[in-house]
């Protein structure tokens, strides 16, 4: 079994739904690496919205 067909299997053990033919694992790998995808997007964005806070706050140090 590949890593990338047990880590299907184990997603979708873990959910309750076990994944019998090709195309369902096909599916389930689809929408793991779309929540992934989303996942990554979210933090993505939450770090560049950080980095501003830290260049703000930079910018007020200096003129303190």
């Amino acid at each position: 079994m590949s890593c990338s067909t047990h880590s299907t299997t184990t997603a979708a053990t873990h959910l309750g739904t076990p994944l019998q033919t090709p195309t369902q694992r096909a599916h389930a790998a689809a929408g793991a690496l779309a929540t992934l995808q989303s996942k990554r997007d979210a933090l993505h964005r939450r770090a560049e919205g950080l980095l501003k806070c830290k260049t703000e706050f930079q910018e007020l140090a200096k003129c303190l």
